[in-house]
């Protein structure tokens, strides 16, 4: 647009929770591997986030000529997999479809009859392209669903379809899950929430970032594109970024927002801007004075955004990771090993464990040792990485000794996050209780405020995006598609006309989440 803008970074790097974290060298220089202590799984239906990457950052990610040029993620299934439940060690071996238990098979079969029977309507409503059955589905999962827990609608739809499961069922289900991680942390989540991760195909067919996630936000960084006067500029050349510079307070008088913010050396300042974008987590946002104010005539949000922020949970996670002298779990040919899985899953401790394959630039290996959500992170916070490290080790020593020998991490390097403690971040990724969709509905849809301004109203010039905002947080394509949202929102903010099918022209009331009376 031929804007220069000016980018506060709280941090001393770009990304936020896009943060792959370098190993170091017995000398101290940085190693080429890294931890992806953000993200670090892409769903293959991340259209919006893989073509950015695709076609702006020069970063592979598509299939092409047979075979996919970026790694798939190691989920359970996809490549030998033990579990540990109740003391018990359960094989899955590659491409089956459960595991080797007749209690998690069933578990397995149950919840994807379920799943199934509402997703498939809405699969055939789109292949068909019938907008309106589509929609109508929709609003009637909203009405059914809007106001009930992950775990209560599972069990009213196991009671319902007659599998009626007793506490072993319920107790799988949460620690293992149907095979991709346990569910427990989740069952006090809206179902909503859940219900768009399996409409939306997140949490199948996923990918690994070969080079890491940072790399391919600094590809963006240094991208050359070219401006409305024909000339190739690079965001590093066009940006004011400050880095280490936290903004602690917005306000906003005649459209003109004001930001308060305060450098590495304490010193403090505030200065003005055409439009101001919040692109943090809903908890960060709620950090900032001023933001949530709504009994003020410079408050930069109406009062149902402003109130939506402070409502919208955030999950809490925890990651450890290490680099290996080498990947243990591969045979000398570069093929799976038989005697040690490359993913484990327990009920205890660790709960997932993955090994992951980065071999264009690597023969060490990387392995998740612990990746925990809610409760289950709780439990580590108190503890340092190395107490977390040798906890972990000796679960998976249960599971398989072969595996826990082989556990030594390179120069004694371990890499450890709890996102809550994060100062800037202050949670891993939001995912609603039971009964806020309203709250979300408002979140997502602020971008449409702007078009007030075409009713004579003024606007504060203030707009939201991030994962938060979006409806699927956590995942990257949620942060873009708001951020997208955003831009054009700024764009009309300008006096620019918006396309006939711009995001722009979305209906903020096409489905009734709870806050008006149906019509």
């Amino acid at each position: 647009m031929g804007l220069c803008p000016v980018i506060f970074e709280a941090e001393d790097h770009i990304g936020g929770r896009l943060e792959s974290r370098h190993y170091h060298n017995e000398d101290g220089s940085q190693a080429s591997e890294f931890s992806e202590m953000g993200a670090m799984r892409f769903p293959r239906t991340s259209r919006s986030w893989l073509y950015l990457l695709d076609k702006v950052a020069g970063v592979e990610t598509k299939q092409g000529d047979g075979k996919t040029t970026a790694p798939a993620f190691p989920n359970p299934g996809i490549v030998p997999t033990k579990l540990f439940l109740d003391g018990e060690v359960i094989n899955w071996h590659t491409g089956a479809p459960a595991p080797e238990s007749d209690l998690l098979k069933k578990v397995k079969a149950d919840f994807e009859n379920f799943a199934e029977s509402l997703v498939a309507p809405l699969e055939d409503a789109r292949r068909t392209h019938d907008t309106e059955k589509k929609e109508k589905i929709w609003q009637g999962y909203i009405d059914q669903y809007k106001d009930q827990s992950f775990y209560a609608a599972v069990m009213d739809g196991m009671k319902r379809s007659g599998a009626n499961w007793g506490e072993d069922e319920k107790n799988a289900f949460a620690a293992l899950g149907i095979g991709t991680g346990g569910f427990g942390p989740l069952y006090s989540s809206g179902f909503l929430e859940i219900l768009r991760v399996m409409v939306n195909k997140l949490e199948s067919d996923q990918q690994l970032l070969p080079m890491g996630t940072t790399a391919a936000l600094e590809k963006f960084y240094k991208t050359e594109v070219t401006d409305p006067d024909g000339k190739k500029v690079t965001l590093q050349e066009n940006v004011d970024i400050r880095f280490a510079t936290k903004v602690t307070g917005i306000s906003s008088a005649d459209s003109k927002p004001a930001l308060e913010f305060q450098r590495r050396d304490g010193s403090k300042e505030t200065e003005k801007f055409d439009a101001v974008v919040v692109a943090t987590t809903n908890r960060a946002m709620g950090h900032i004075k001023g933001l949530t104010s709504t009994n003020s005539a410079s408050a930069p949000l109406d009062k149902k955004v402003a109130g939506a922020i402070t409502k919208v949970r955030m999950l809490n996670s925890s990651k450890l990771f290490i680099r290996t002298e080498k990947k243990f779990w591969l045979d000398e040919n570069g093929k799976p090993r038989a005697d040690i899985p490359q993913v484990i899953l327990t009920d205890r401790g660790p709960c997932n464990v993955f090994c992951l394959n980065y071999d264009d630039f690597t023969d060490h290996g990387i392995v998740a040792v612990s990746y925990t959500w809610g409760d289950e992170s709780t439990k580590f916070e108190g503890m340092s990485p190395q107490e977390r490290f040798e906890e972990c080790k000796n679960v998976i020593q249960e599971v398989s000794p072969e595996f826990a020998e082989n556990l030594v991490p390179v120069n004694n390097e371990i890499h450890c996050v709890d996102w809550q403690a994060r100062n800037n971040q202050y949670g891993a990724f939001k995912i609603l209780s039971a009964g806020q969709e309203d709250s979300q509905n408002a979140l997502y849809h602020h971008y449409l405020s702007v078009t007030q301004e075409q009713e004579g109203k003024s606007h504060s010039g203030v707009f939201l995006a991030g994962d938060s905002v979006g409806y699927c947080g956590g995942w990257a394509e949620s942060a873009v598609i708001s951020s997208v949202n955003a831009m054009l929102a700024i764009a009309a903010h300008f006096g620019g006309t918006p396309a006939d099918d711009s995001p722009l022209k979305q209906d903020k009331d096409k489905y009734n989440y709870g806050g008006r009376r149906q019509q």
